[in-house]
């Protein structure tokens, strides 16, 4: 029952769950647990369907100016559930409730910003007009990139942060 060496953290575990699973509190749905009270999912892979929605949603996002998720989800006929599992595969990278982008349309963004912010502090209306976008997709991705440090924000404009790929 402990197949992992018999360790003391191992056999604690199991006793645990089976103490769990005995007062209720867990249940065994074939050869998977759960909580109990929570339903049980039927399959954890999307089916047919909801995999060409989620494969639509993508491509809408694929653009520089992508409409606003929830429209997008919706002209696709993707779920909630789909949107977040887009987001754990990076498919897609979620920057506000309603504001995404499809990964690779993303990453291109991102490697302009930084390429630009290399070159010279990068400005807004600068990285707007190389982008041919508006206001409200650069400021979303530029303060993205200062947040996780790729960028750092100055008074001149953005330059490249302590996170940022170095230049081969």
């Amino acid at each position: 029952r402990t197949g992992v060496g018999g360790s003391s953290a191992v056999r604690l575990a199991t006793e645990r769950l089976d103490d769990l699973l005995r007062r209720g509190r867990l249940v065994r749905d074939g050869d998977r647990i759960r909580i109990a009270g929570r339903p049980r999912s039927e399959s954890l892979e999307p089916g047919p369907e909801a995999l060409a929605a989620m494969d639509r949603l993508v491509d809408l996002l694929a653009t520089v100016a992508p409409p606003g998720l929830s429209a997008a989800a919706e002209e696709a006929g993707c779920p909630p559930e789909g949107i977040r599992a887009l987001e754990r595969a990076s498919r897609i990278v979620r920057l506000d409730d309603d504001l995404a982008w499809a990964f690779p349309t993303y990453r291109d963004l991102a490697g302009r910003a930084l390429a630009m912010a290399g070159a010279a502090p990068l400005t807004p209306a600068a990285y707007r007009d190389a982008t041919g976008t508006s206001r409200k997709y650069v400021m979303a991705i530029l303060e993205d990139l200062d947040r996780r440090g790729i960028l750092r924000r100055t008074p001149a404009g953005h330059v490249p942060g302590p996170r940022a790929p170095l230049a081969r």
